[in-house]
C-alpha cells in the first residue's frame, strides 16, 4: 500500500496539470485563422491592402496569438455561444461564426471575415 500511495498521487497531479493546460483541446475553433474578405458601408475591401496581414491562433489552453500588419500581440479566448471571443488588456472582439471554419468580426467600421487554415 505504501508504494500504490506514491503512484496514485503521481498520477492524479499529472492528469490535474494535463486538464488544466487544455482547456479547449476539443474545440473546434482551435488553430490558424485568417482574415480574407472585409467590407465596409457594402464595398468590399482588399484585406492585405488596407489592414495587411490579419491572422489569429488560437491555442487550446485559452491563450491567443494576432498579426494585425506589422503589430504582433497576445491575450486569452473563449467559446461563446456564437463563435469566440479574444480579449487583451485593453479590448475584446467577437467573432461569430458563419459555418464551418468561417467567423465574421466588427473591425474598425469593418467586416471582416476570416477562415480557418
Amino acid at each position: 500500500m505504501r508504494r500504490i500511495l506514491p503512484v496514485l498521487v503521481l498520477c492524479t497531479m499529472v492528469f490535474f496539470f494535463t486538464a488544466c493546460g487544455a482547456k479547449y483541446a476539443d474545440s473546434e475553433y482551435l488553430g490558424t485563422w485568417k482574415a480574407t474578405t472585409a467590407t465596409m458601408s457594402g464595398i468590399s475591401l482588399d484585406v492585405s491592402k488596407t489592414i495587411g496581414e490579419f491572422s489569429i491562433t488560437l491555442e487550446k489552453d485559452g491563450s491567443v496569438r494576432a498579426t494585425i500588419g506589422k503589430d504582433k500581440e497576445k491575450g486569452k479566448w473563449e467559446e461563446t455561444e456564437n463563435g469566440f471571443k479574444l480579449k487583451d488588456s485593453s479590448s475584446e472582439m467577437e467573432f461569430t461564426k458563419t459555418e464551418k471554419g468561417k467567423a465574421k468580426v466588427e473591425y474598425q467600421g469593418m467586416t471582416l471575415v476570416f477562415e480557418q487554415q
